[in-house]
């Protein structure tokens, strides 16, 4: 049996994490083991290395341009992020929570791909305004992620629609926003979302869901 507040909160663990993990790697039918091994090598890994980045590529962003540049999206750039929305509203509707993250996530890696084949931190030397368009790419992609994850992650998601820009409230905000256009407005200075934490413990919990 697992107590949230004794057992987790009360030890400094932010429970966007455990609402991921329960999201997209247990069952929400079944008697459920709670390993910290995979709460913290796949829950806060698969977090810090594809969403964090994703996330968090305003780093770069706020460096070099300061702001959300000028432009168009590609429309291929939509059409990934329509598909996803449309996966993962699919799956949400079918209760099938790891099917909609594991959508959310594949869009988080598709992001980082394409962040690291164009190589921005290249083309700003030979071709600012091409670098320009990609970043508007990458950004519109943190856009969407931002809202795809905002049931899941409110806490850190509420962080990260403030460091892409906006003003408004995230949790207010609605998913077909992520198929409208990122304005062109001043980027916050980018803060870590999630802490690579160590975890010594090795016992395992046992998880219950319990349904109203």
């Amino acid at each position: 049996m697992v107590w949230v507040d004794e057992d987790y909160l009360d030890h400094g663990f932010h429970p966007d994490l455990l609402r991921y993990y329960i999201s997209n790697y247990t069952s929400h039918t079944k008697e459920l083991n709670f390993s910290w091994k995979v709460f913290q090598d796949r829950s806060i890994m698969s977090l810090w290395e594809r969403l964090e980045i994703s996330c968090t590529e305003p780093s770069f962003h706020h460096k070099n341009f300061g702001a959300i540049p000028v432009g168009e999206v590609d429309e291929e750039i939509f059409a990934k992020i329509e598909a996803t929305i449309n996966l993962a509203v699919s799956a949400f509707d079918e209760y099938e929570f790891k099917k909609a993250t594991d959508a959310m996530m594949e869009l988080a890696q598709y992001g980082n791909a394409y962040f690291q084949s164009k190589e921005p931190w290249q083309l700003i030397k030979k071709d600012p305004e091409n670098c320009k368009h990609v970043v508007r790419n990458c950004l519109q992609i943190g856009k969407a992620l931002v809202l795809l994850f905002e049931p899941i992650l409110p806490g850190n998601m509420e962080k990260a629609w403030k460091q892409l820009g906006f003003d408004t409230d995230v949790h207010a905000a609605r998913l077909e926003d992520a198929l409208k256009q990122i304005h062109a407005v001043p980027l916050e200075l980018p803060t870590i979302l999630f802490t690579n934490l160590k975890i010594r413990r090795s016992r395992k919990w046992r998880l219950y869901l319990i349904r109203g």
